[in-house]
């Protein structure tokens, strides 16, 4: 993990791909910018995490488990900005404004799924069916996915 002590002068000048791929475990390169390692948001016995740099310096990562992007960055001890390259502004130009990492359409996507699944849970325990412990923890797993993108959006619990 990296951590906060982490030097501001180091971070700006490491792509991202030179920032994270150090900190991954079972790391496997299956390309020149690409590979597959361990993903640092859950327990991985076997690699699930795919990782690609592209052109204009992005690195992707995505967990075949289904770890949302937050959790593996904050995992490493990282932000979402970190897996964008810097840009330097222009001379004379105004910076532009970052592209959001998330579009406010998928965010609702999540929720309304996670909502969903609690929707569910309410009509089972209305119905007086206990829950077994696979169904608790995905009712956990929902509540804290709501949870957190409510904190990640700044809205105070």
């Amino acid at each position: 993990m990296l951590g906060n002590n982490r030097n501001n002068s180091d971070i700006q000048n490491q792509s991202p791909f030179q920032l994270v791929i150090p900190h991954l475990e079972g790391v496997k390169r299956t390309g020149l910018d690409r590979g597959i390692a361990k993903c640092p948001a859950h327990d991985d016995r076997t690699p699930s995490l795919t990782f690609r740099e592209v052109d204009d310096g992005r690195l992707l990562l995505h967990c075949k488990a289904g770890c949302p992007i937050h959790e593996i960055t904050q995992a490493l001890g990282l932000e979402l900005r970190d897996l964008f390259p810097p840009r330097p502004p222009e001379p004379g130009k105004p910076a532009k404004r970052i592209k959001p990492a998330f579009y406010a359409s998928d965010v609702l996507r999540a929720l309304h799924f996670e909502a969903l699944v609690l929707l569910a849970a309410g009509e089972t325990l209305l119905q007086g069916a206990d829950f077994s412990e696979y169904e608790l923890d995905r009712i956990q797993l929902a509540i804290e996915r709501i949870e957190e993108s409510m904190k990640l959006s700044g809205v105070k619990l």
